[in-house]
């Protein structure tokens, strides 16, 4: 115990621990934050199934984006079922081409979408099919641009590609907030015609005792003509 009582000894701890917990809250920080006006991102999803959609075949990717992009297909792929593969290649007479050609070697779903930027080119494609497709098509013509062109053509395509994911996870977020709507409306309309019909029945059953009652009382053999005129509760 004299050892860690000498002054010195107990100053070099003490910041090799504040050390070691900067270290953890950096390993424990999630690759993304989530973008203002988009669903809360869930950093606990796993990724290891969407690694495989980015390909840094350029190598002008970073981890870090790498890891944000793998994240957002696994919150995509959890709320509406889509994802968007990211490709980087050297370089590409014909982008679109090369689009479809990823996107049929990774085998990506009917509502996905594939990015692809060649960096000798300096230019990138956006293909999408199916929901995804038809987000983008209600968007302004210059969405995708207004993300990714001045960042790639700076070489920054870390930024590039982060810009554009945030601002689909807005559009998308939006989509899904909808689709909730809708469906929390329509499911509040088959909760009331559930309502009325358990209250429908409920006042039938009610209508049958009131009458089983009137029977006992005016229609038991003998009794003769009743002196008060049964009424339904509804008719």
């Amino acid at each position: 115990m004299k050892f860690f009582q000498k002054r010195g000894v107990a100053i070099v701890v003490l910041i090799l621990a504040i050390v070691a917990s900067s270290a953890w809250g950096l390993h424990k920080t999630p690759a993304v934050s989530t973008p203002e006006g988009g669903e809360k991102l869930d950093p606990s999803l796993s990724t290891a199934a969407f690694e495989q959609y980015v390909r840094d075949e350029a190598n002008v990717l970073s981890d870090k984006t790498e890891k944000a992009v793998s994240l957002y297909n696994a919150n995509w792929d959890k709320m509406f079922g889509s994802i968007m593969a990211v490709v980087t290649v050297q370089s590409s007479d014909n982008l679109e081409n090369t689009a479809y050609d990823y996107a049929d070697t990774m085998q990506l779903g009917s509502n996905d979408a594939i990015l692809v930027i060649a960096k000798q080119q300096q230019d990138y494609y956006l293909v999408a099919s199916g929901d995804f497709y038809d987000l983008l098509s209600g968007l302004s013509q210059s969405f995708v641009a207004s993300c990714m062109a001045d960042n790639v053509q700076k070489g920054d395509y870390d930024a590039a590609v982060c810009s554009l994911c945030a601002a689909l996870h807005v559009e998308l977020s939006q989509q899904y907030q909808q689709s909730e709507a809708a469906l929390d409306e329509a499911a509040n309309g088959v909760m009331f015609i559930m309502i009325l019909i358990i209250f429908f029945v409920l006042w039938i059953m009610l209508d049958g005792m009131r009458y089983r009652r009137y029977r006992r009382r005016y229609m038991m053999p003998g009794m003769g003509v009743p002196t008060v005129m049964y009424h339904p509760i509804f008719w």
